[in-house]
């Protein structure tokens, strides 16, 4: 028998799909006729109340493109079990473009798997353009991760892609069809499936966004491949323009050569 979600592991698969930009989802979480209230509004009668209006509050966000990521995440359990505290700051990227971070702290009451009463404390918005960046990172991965897209979505048709080391996969490529065709697609030949993506790391340098991250894999011959990356990445309007990516080559080229070398025979005439 599967166990009931707790109020911990609603609020956390809340915060994870909305970090995943996967909006249409999330009004399942609350009840039919929960209410949400904002006490650090404005208006101090913000409120929505109901699955239905909650679900066209998401839409709306969607429909304008804002992306949410949750860091520094702390959980509070309450002596009551029904009762769950989630303090957390937000990344986000808002219509427009602009990047803002954002402290938020959730106040939920949840009974039988749904919120049943929710009370959001949003603080104010603070601009911060290279957060923007951080969060279409980070997003990338969580769709990559779930398999819902590629890191490759938000890479440049101009890219400059430095792998870093001195193998023979090593050096600039210019241009993500170059970088395809040269390195991800000979590599990709000899994966049984998608590399599965993990990310374990992600700063900001400057207006550069850094990356660490592992992957696994199995090669059509059966072996297990693994690796750890780091990736600095300078963005510009929400793509990334260049790239230094660093990893264990040796690992990486004992596959990418075989499918190099197949690449090569299947263009003999």
């Amino acid at each position: 028998m599967t166990e009931p979600k707790s109020p911990r592991a609603v609020i956390e698969q809340f915060l994870t799909d909305i970090g995943k930009a996967q909006w249409d989802g999330l009004a399942d979480l609350f009840a039919e006729d929960v209410t949400v209230s904002y006490p650090l509004a404005a208006d101090q009668t913000a409120s929505l109340r109901g699955r239905a209006a909650l679900r066209a509050h998401f839409q709306r966000l969607a429909a304008r493109g804002v992306r949410l990521t949750a860091r520094d995440l702390v959980i509070h359990e309450a002596t009551d079990p029904e009762i769950v505290i989630a303090d957390l700051t937000y990344d986000g990227v808002d219509c427009d473009g602009t990047g803002f971070t954002m402290p938020a702290c959730f106040i939920w009451r949840v009974r039988n798997e749904r919120v049943v009463e929710a009370r959001d404390f949003l603080g104010p918005r603070v601009a911060a353009p290279a957060q923007a960046n951080r969060a279409i990172v980070a997003g990338a991965f969580a769709a990559w991760a779930e398999g819902a897209g590629s890191f490759f979505d938000i890479v440049a048709e101009d890219v400059s892609w430095t792998v870093m080391g001195s193998g023979a996969s090593a050096g600039l490529y210019q241009g993500k069809a170059t970088f395809m065709e040269r390195i991800a697609g000979p590599f990709a030949t000899q994966l049984v499936g998608e590399l599965a993506p993990t990310l374990l790391g992600i700063w900001l340098e400057g207006d550069d966004v850094v990356v660490r991250w592992s992957s696994s894999a199995t090669t059509v011959d059966g072996t297990a491949y693994r690796n750890a990356y780091v990736f600095i990445l300078t963005l510009r309007d929400g793509l990334v323009v260049a790239a230094e990516e660093f990893l264990d080559l040796p690992a990486f080229e004992r596959v990418w050569n075989k499918g190099r070398v197949a690449s090569s025979s299947r263009g003999k005439v």
